[in-house]
């Protein structure tokens, strides 16, 4: 339930506290007025805790920096000694890259329009490789531009469809379903489409157009790739998109004077989305380690192992590289062969801007200080033309000037302030930090260099500009599999992709990528030798199941017939294919499983896929008294107590089934939930 609705039914939670074993907050940094999503009503849940008897908390979040989890403990009164699990934030199966936005033919055309429109329309989607026919996510900034997008793709036979909140709930149901079953390649959405997507198998994330934060774009490109195959992040961006993101920054500013906190937060996580963004030299990964407080991993120089890609490592005194963004690649940069790069003293021109920030009083946007050192005929309209600092950097063009202000910002020398005009418009002010009118005090001489390494491409006398195509940027990689077993590899998905259609189920819940990349290299002959050398699968299938890996294999040995590929060994034993085994979106008790009383058979029942590990504590299915002991441990899935949530003995989070506990005292009416397999 939403914290809206949860804060107007206060009474009636707290009489179900004694049911209630347990309060989850998802997308908890919209609790502190220092995450990127703050809603007013999540800091309200603390009143939720009290209500519910202070419930154990669990709160959970993708993108969460120190200070915010500091806030979020004291807005809800967690325990100083709460157990924290930080995971590391980098993905080191994405790709990053930054790219100027132009027109749709150009910047979409390459990622998705691979045919004519008849015949691109009858493709297949293949989340195999990232590639033309790949699952994908365009998030755009405003409704209007998804329709336009989705519009545009659309007529060049790419099957997309637009998603946001302006679209009635069965459009949006229907398109969230549709890409879900690979009937849609891809959705162009605002953040509506968010909170609750989870496909593994999303190859490509493309921001066309503004972004609010760094956060922002962390959380929404980490849906792509989860199933921890090759996946691709690209934004396409431009200066007129960096000012529509602060627009609607602003706009929350204008409207609400309790959010004016809030906002200046914004505009601060902004402005590193901006760094990240005009990133040209440095690894794209290093920015993302250190907003959230990681650091790059130090590897020894004399190593024989190279460093793996996708991370973050840094060798001697040679700059952080992970070999997998764009800027890494387009200098074909490795951990192992960064080259040493020029640097750039540019202590004048910080005098110079510093200066010229001072004359406009703190009152102005980032241009006008530009245009004062410049000489610029925009000062002349402030009347900023007769104080001494006007054209002192006039040996440097305007657009340098505005490319050199963000570096100061990002020094600790400037800062950016939300402010309101007389007619009551919002704009952002750039004015001098405290450390900044220090060294303007103290003057170039006396003052600490600002040395720049390796020195920004913008800030060099040509300005490169990485563009999409495959000439200017080397394309890393995506499939390191045999071509053979690649093409396997993409014929099973498609097996998968129909039968997930017939069936009307999500088929990556059931038989994930990483099984189809292990029955393309293996390549069982049969159903029961696939059950026996495949991790991951269950020993005993239903009807729905069976039918499946009876096609996936029928069709393993189909190619195999044609490519002249050997197939794998026999199974070792019998295996029985289809048992007792759940159905797929079953829910029924013990006994309408067909399971008796005793326990091997009762344990046979038991989705075989849960039977990983041990558990000290047992659950009897039905009929069975709760001090009968088990014959061993018991692979089970356990209930501690009435106030305690079922529980998995495996920490992998592909398993399939809970059980629901009825009957708190006697364990007398079990019954089974099949999720996903």
């Amino acid at each position: 339930m939403c914290p809206e609705y949860a804060l107007g039914h206060l009474q009636e939670l707290a009489a179900m506290r004694q049911a209630v074993c347990l309060l989850a907050v998802d997308e908890a940094h919209c609790i502190s007025h220092w995450g990127q999503d703050f809603r007013p009503q999540y800091r309200e849940l603390g009143r939720l805790r009290e209500a519910l008897g202070w419930v154990p908390t669990m709160c959970v979040t993708a993108t969460c920096t120190e200070e915010v989890r500091a806030d979020i403990m004291r807005c809800l009164h967690l325990r100083p000694g709460l157990v924290q699990v930080v995971g590391p934030m980098n993905r080191p199966n994405l790709r990053y890259a930054v790219r100027e936005r132009s027109t749709m033919e150009a910047d979409l055309g390459e990622l998705f329009a691979s045919a004519a429109a008849a015949k691109r329309r009858a493709l297949p989607v293949d989340n195999t490789a990232v590639g033309t026919t790949s699952s994908a996510i365009v998030y755009t900034a405003t409704k209007a531009r998804s329709e336009e997008v989705a519009s545009w793709l659309f007529e060049r036979g790419v099957l997309a469809a637009a998603y946001h909140a302006g679209l009635s709930m069965a459009v949006r149901y229907e398109a969230h379903r549709a890409f879900l079953m690979d009937e849609l390649q891809v959705v162009v959405a605002t953040v509506a489409f968010g909170m609750g997507i989870d496909k593994p198998s999303i190859r490509r994330v493309v921001h066309y157009g503004g972004v609010r934060s760094l956060e922002h774009y962390v959380q929404q490109s980490g849906r792509a790739g989860r199933d921890g195959d090759d996946a691709e992040c690209v934004v396409f961006s431009r200066a007129g998109d960096v000012q529509e993101a602060r627009n609607l920054i602003l706009h929350d500013f204008s409207k609400s004077a309790g959010l004016q906190e809030h906002c200046q937060r914004m505009l601060e996580l902004h402005s590193e989305l901006i760094d990240f963004l005009a990133e040209k030299a440095q690894c794209r990964r290093i920015r993302l380690l250190r907003h959230f407080g990681e650091l790059p991993t130090e590897w020894p120089d004399d190593s024989s192992e190279a460093p793996p890609r996708g991370h973050c490592v840094k060798v001697r005194d040679q700059p952080p590289s992970c070999g997998f963004c764009d800027n890494c690649l387009l200098r074909g940069v490795t951990p192992k062969t960064s080259d040493g790069t020029s640097s750039g003293d540019f202590t004048w021109e910080r005098q110079i801007l510093l200066r010229c920030v001072d004359a406009c009083g703190g009152f102005t946007g980032a241009a006008m200080p530009c245009a004062v050192a410049a000489g610029h005929a925009d000062a002349k309209q402030k009347r900023l033309e007769r104080h001494p600092a006007f054209g002192s950097g006039s040996h440097r063009a305007l657009s340098w000037w505005k490319a050199f202000l963000p570096h100061l910002r990002q020094a600790g020398w400037l800062q950016e302030r939300a402010s309101k005009l007389m007619s009551g418009r919002a704009y952002v002010a750039v004015l001098l930090s405290e450390t900044g009118r220090q060294l303007l005090v103290a003057g170039a001489g006396a003052s600490r260099q600002f040395l720049l390494e390796p020195v920004p491409k913008n800030l060099e006398v040509a300005q490169v500009v990485i563009r999409s195509s495959g000439q200017q940027a080397p394309v890393a990689p995506v499939a390191d599999t045999h071509y053979a077993e690649q093409e396997l590899y993409r014929r099973l998905s498609h097996v998968r992709q129909q039968w997930m259609r017939r069936h009307g189920v999500i088929g990556e819940s059931i038989v994930s990528n990483a099984v189809l990349k292990r029955l393309a290299e293996v390549r069982p002959p049969t159903v029961e030798a696939a059950l026996q050398v495949v991790e991951g699968l269950p020993s005993c299938l239903g009807t729905d199941l069976a039918e499946l890996f009876e096609a996936l294999v029928a069709e393993l040995r189909s190619l195999c017939q044609q490519r002249g590929l050997s197939l794998g060994a026999q199974a070792s034993l019998a295996v029985p294919l289809r048992g007792p085994g759940v159905q797929v979106g079953s829910k029924r008790p013990w006994s309408a499983m067909g399971a008796p009383d005793d326990h091997p058979e009762a344990r046979r029942a038991l989705p075989p896929a849960v039977h990983r590990g041990p558990c000290s504590v047992w659950t009897a299915p039905r009929g069975l008294a709760a001090a009968t002991p088990p014959p061993q441990p018991s692979p089970w899935l356990t209930i501690r107590s009435p106030r305690a949530a079922s529980e998995t003995p495996t920490a992998d989070l592909q398993r399939f089934a809970f059980v629901e506990r009825r009957d708190a005292d006697r364990f007398l009416d079990t019954s089974i939930t099949v999720i996903s397999v």
